[in-house]
């Protein structure tokens, strides 16, 4: 009987693992896209000529996106708001740098800011395809089998709520930046390195200039991951020391750049230093777990702003209350 190697018998299992993942990637990737087609098969066909809101933010942030382009002779800079003053390009919800290389193509000659609306519709949905992708790796990482990768992934993706972040609120509605952002902080703590630190600078620079509030979420994120690295961190690398130059590339420098970057551009001397809004539009645990909202939750009495909710289903509420259960 003639005997396999069990040198080959393990290069085997590597190249079938190997292949279960890149399929399950491929498979996450396009099974969300289709079904992201099939639902929004006019706004990708007609990308041009619709809009995911009809009123409100969503028409506000259309019209200072256009009239960026077409009129602002500052890139940074926008005179669409606050008349006669202006304001910041970064308080109008035009996603500045997406805005501003249309901006720049049309200065060169290259117009195609008759498809802006096209370009940003199509974008803000194909964000939705590479947060499930991500998730999909994170679930890879954090070593569960593809099969349950793939499926979580895609099931999470269509959970999330910044599908309502289409109705108005495009800067925040870029799907992909928590899994991504996650995912490159699972990467430097399996192998810390510079590369990956920029990486997610440069990451945390461009979060910034699609909305503030970014990094305050990305940032309580990092902050916990840091926490965990400075209580373990020995026990893991050997030396704390070495790990300290990262934290000022990750977040405190591009966060300290685009401060300085955006201040520049900002003339406005009477802005508010206590803005309106967070403890009233903050999650809670009962807009977590109870169904607010929807049909089948009617019955509970419960009402808060639109933005505080984040259902995350039955099946994970009850999920959440047996691990509560069994393990405490």
């Amino acid at each position: 009987i003639k005997k396999t190697s069990p040198l080959l018998s393990s290069g085997q299992m590597l190249t079938r693992t190997f292949t279960a993942k890149t399929t399950g990637a491929v498979l996450s990737f396009l099974i969300t896209l289709f079904i992201i087609f099939f639902v929004f098969n006019r706004h990708i066909l007609e990308a041009n000529e619709v809009s995911f809101a009809k009123g409100g933010d969503g028409l506000k942030s259309t019209f200072c996106t256009l009239f960026h382009i077409q009129y602002d002779t500052s890139y940074w800079y926008a005179r669409s708001m606050n008349h006669p003053y202006g304001e910041s390009i970064f308080f109008t919800d035009s996603q500045p740098f997406q805005t501003n290389l249309i901006k720049a193509f049309k200065g060169t000659g290259i117009d195609f800011s008759g498809y802006a609306v096209g370009i940003l519709n199509i974008w803000l949905l194909f964000s939705f395809v590479l947060c499930s992708l991500f998730l999909y790796l994170i679930m890879i990482e954090l070593k569960l089998p593809p099969w349950l990768a793939l499926v979580g992934s895609i099931i999470i993706t269509f959970l999330t709520p910044q599908w309502d972040c289409l109705s108005g609120h495009y800067s925040m509605g870029y799907a992909y930046i928590f899994p991504f952002g996650i995912w490159l902080l699972i990467k430097f703590y399996q192998r810390p390195s510079y590369l990956v630190s920029v990486i997610f600078g440069l990451f945390i620079f461009i979060i910034c200039g699609k909305h503030f509030y970014f990094i305050a979420l990305i940032g309580i994120v990092w902050l916990i991951f840091w926490i965990f690295l400075f209580i373990k961190g020995k026990s893991l690398y050997g030396k704390i020391t070495p790990l300290i130059p990262h934290i000022f590339i990750q977040l405190i420098i591009p966060f300290i750049i685009f401060s300085i970057f955006s201040g520049m551009y900002d003339p406005n001397t009477d802005r508010t230093e206590y803005p309106w809004g967070f403890p009233y539009t903050s999650t809670r645990l009962e807009s977590v777990f109870l169904p607010l909202g929807k049909s089948y939750g009617n019955w509970i009495h419960i009402r808060g702003d639109w933005r505080t909710v984040g259902y995350v289903g039955l099946v994970s509420t009850l999920t959440s209350i047996l691990t509560v259960i069994i393990f405490i």
